[in-house]
Parts: structure tokens; C-alpha cells; sequence
């Protein structure tokens, strides 16, 4: 005589994710990286190009523009954060006694 599941083993039908989202975020995420790429490659060959003894230029303005990008932003979160920690007392202890214990916190965690 077979025993009557209980219905714990039985999980309702999913609905399956919605694909249109990572679609977007897909398409988004290629039309992004491949200007950096393609500029990549252009970097490379150019660069074999100039060891091969050949005269070559490379034109960036993505990666320009995105190395400009993050130097402001860098530049910013630098007035933004900076004033912060230039106008705290530090003292060598306890800068030292906060490492000691993140660090020890760190080697516990990596031994687990």
C-alpha cells in the first residue's frame, strides 16, 4: 500500500521571469561595450603595428571621454570626502587598534 503525499515535496508552477528586461539591460550593456572594445583593438593593433616598425595612430574618443568621465567624478568624491577625514584628530592608536581588528575579522571570515 503506497503512502499519500503530504503536498511538502509539491511546489506550485513558477511563473517563468519576465525575458523583456534582460533583453533591455543586454542590448544596453552590448551598445555600451562595444565602442570600448572596437577602441581597444584599435589601441592593440596599433601598438603591434609600431613594434612591427610601421607608423600607426589610434583614435579614442570613447575612451577618452570616459577616462574624462572618471577623472571628474574622482575629482568630485575627492572635495566631497576629503574635508571629512583632513579635519579628524588622528591618532596613531587608534588608526592601529582599528586595523588590528579589521584584519582580524577578516582572517576569521576567510577561515570559515
Amino acid at each position: 500500500m503506497r503512502k499519500q503525499s503530504i503536498g511538502l515535496d509539491e511546489t506550485p508552477a513558477a511563473r517563468p521571469a519576465p525575458r523583456l528586461p534582460r533583453l533591455v539591460v543586454g542590448v544596453l550593456l552590448a551598445a555600451v561595450s562595444v565602442p570600448i572594445l572596437y577602441e581597444g583593438v584599435l589601441l592593440c593593433v596599433a601598438n603591434w603595428k609600431r613594434a612591427l616598425g610601421m607608423s600607426a595612430e589610434a583614435r579614442t574618443p570613447a575612451l577618452d571621454w570616459s577616462c574624462d568621465l572618471l577623472g571628474r567624478l574622482q575629482d568630485e568624491v575627492g572635495r566631497l570626502i576629503l574635508p571629512c577625514f583632513q579635519h579628524v584628530p588622528w591618532q596613531p592608536t587608534h588608526v592601529l587598534l582599528a586595523a588590528g581588528v579589521a584584519m582580524t575579522l577578516s582572517m576569521l571570515m576567510l577561515r570559515r
